[in-house]
């Protein structure tokens, strides 16, 4: 009886074994395109607006490299669509750096401005309207704190409108 059951065990294992791996031909092959995301770095499949953020991206990093800013050290790069105008194609940049030097409250205060002065002033320089807001936001742990240098732009530049932390 217990070969008569092995022998049963053993023909449904190896029919069990032959049906594994058979398409089943009841369905038909569907091809699913593949569709772009914001990781396609060519500029192929992308929109207009993520092309314009990258380009305005890449133009504050020039200018940071190109830039002294001593004791700067770059966080992120931020561009948000202004929802908060009428005007198509207008953008905000947010742009986050850590404060690394070791200097008092008022000097630190100091080296900050200009550097955000300097970054928005050369933004203005290389002619690019489409940035209607703009904020440097510092982290200076020496001082335990945190800064921020707001901007709007009008008139072909940057002028302050607000600025926190000091």
């Amino acid at each position: 009886m217990k070969k008569y059951i092995a022998l049963i065990m053993s023909v449904l294992m190896i029919f069990c074994m032959t049906a594994c791996g058979k398409a089943d031909t009841t369905e038909t092959d569907v091809d699913i395109p593949i569709e772009a995301t914001d990781n396609d770095t060519t500029g192929e499949n992308q929109d207009p607006k993520s092309i314009r953020k990258s380009e305005i991206e890449k133009e504050i990093r020039n200018r940071i490299n190109e830039g002294d800013y001593s004791g700067a050290k770059l966080d992120r790069i931020t561009i948000n669509e202004n929802l908060g105008t009428e005007e198509p194609d207008d953008y905000i940049a947010l742009v986050y750096f850590t404060f690394e030097r070791k200097n008092t409250h008022e000097t630190a205060n100091e080296m900050m401005k200009m550097y955000s002065d300097d970054l928005v002033a050369t933004i203005a320089k290389k002619g690019i309207q489409d940035i209607s807001e703009a904020a440097v936001f510092w982290e200076d742990n020496y001082n335990n704190r945190n800064l921020k240098h707001a901007y709007e732009y009008r008139n072909g530049g940057f002028y302050v409108t607000d600025v926190m932390g000091e």
